[in-house]
């Protein structure tokens, strides 16, 4: 999955829906934000990823604003995906 923003809307809710399902789905996430404070729903997400491990997020933000940012930073290339 890749979410820009807001759209992290839909996938959230697919998420939810998969860590409530008994079926083995693998996902990953790749979420993409301007700056760090931007980021919505990340407690939530880091929370599913605790209870789910067939669910990985990659965060990644075009402007870097804080030194201890350990995600992507710049646009998305093929390299990231």
């Amino acid at each position: 999955m890749v979410a820009g923003g807001t759209g992290i809307t839909p996938l959230y809710q697919i998420i939810q829906a998969m860590t409530n399902a008994s079926e083995n789905i693998q996902v990953t996430l790749l979420y993409l934000n301007r700056t760090e404070d931007d980021i919505l729903l990340q407690d939530e997400l880091a929370e599913f990823c605790k209870r789910n491990q067939n669910l990985k997020v990659y965060y990644s933000v075009d402007r870097q604003t804080r030194p201890e940012w350990t995600g992507f930073s710049g646009f998305i290339d093929r390299e990231k995906v």
